[in-house]
């Protein structure tokens, strides 16, 4: 497995949370990280991108990038579900120059208000931009309240849609505040667990890293049982953001011993 820190831990703390991963991450034992945050969140910022210059910036660092966070999945109109598959189409490209393996992202819209299908329109049309040859994995998010949220979510996605560039990023934080069996999804869809997004939560709040409700030793036991060789990425959302460096060190100490075989 490897272990990767995604800037979102420092959002908050710092205005710019992708400088301060750079410069913080190894320090705490990181050797990859993952890029989230406003320079990949809209379309327009994945085409201001200068993927080149942001590979150097975190090479310098002596870390390597594995992924990216672009605009969600699907849209409220047709013409934003089409903005969205090109930006998410043009990130696995930009991944790609970064030396990455994976895109991740959540849905574009809230399941109060939208069924499952702008997602599954927007997958379908990024499949189509996606060269043949790409090896850059496209996994899909759960957000608490998201279009992808309950397993049932995944399984109307499938049912769809089958293809090796598809599959699940695993957010241990989202998938406890909806109250999903992380367990059995992890088992059910072993062979399309792309990702891991590690948290850990007191009820829908995002806390430090082993200070929470989630069963982490069991999400590890777990992924090691289905031979999951891939990135376990930590995530911090935390209320107390002054502490998220030392959260972050915490952090993976406990990531390191848990991966261990």
């Amino acid at each position: 497995m490897y272990l990767s820190c995604a800037s979102v831990c420092y959002r908050g703390y710092a205005d710019d949370e992708v400088s301060v991963m750079l410069n913080h991450a190894p320090k705490a034992g990181f050797e990859y990280v993952d890029i989230h945050g406003p320079m990949t969140w809209s379309p327009q910022a994945i085409d201001a991108l200068d993927a080149f210059s942001l590979r150097k910036r975190i090479e310098d660092k002596g870390l390597k990038c594995m992924g990216l966070y672009p605009p969600g999945y699907g849209g409220a109109t047709p013409l934003q579900i089409e903005e969205h598959a090109k930006a998410i189409a043009k990130a696995t490209k930009l991944c790609d120059i970064l030396g990455g393996i994976h895109v991740v992202s959540t849905g574009a819209v809230s399941r109060k208000d939208h069924d499952i299908s702008s997602v599954i329109a927007c997958v379908k049309r990024i499949i189509e931009l996606t060269p043949d040859n790409s090896n850059i994995k496209i996994a899909l998010e759960p957000h608490y309240g998201n279009v992808i949220e309950q397993m049932e979510d995944y399984d109307a996605i499938f049912a769809e849609i089958d293809h090796p560039l598809i599959g699940i990023c695993v957010d241990t934080g989202h998938f406890h505040s909806a109250k999903v069996n992380t367990i059995d999804l992890i088992k059910k869809y072993s062979n399309k667990i792309f990702d891991v997004h590690l948290k850990d939560h007191i009820g829908t709040q995002s806390v430090a890293i082993g200070h929470g409700e989630v069963d982490l030793p069991a999400i590890f036991d777990t992924l090691k049982e289905i031979g999951y060789k891939s990135t376990i990425t930590l995530e911090l959302e935390v209320q107390d953001v002054e502490n998220a460096p030392k959260y972050v060190e915490e952090a993976y100490k406990l990531m390191k011993k848990l991966s261990n075989p």
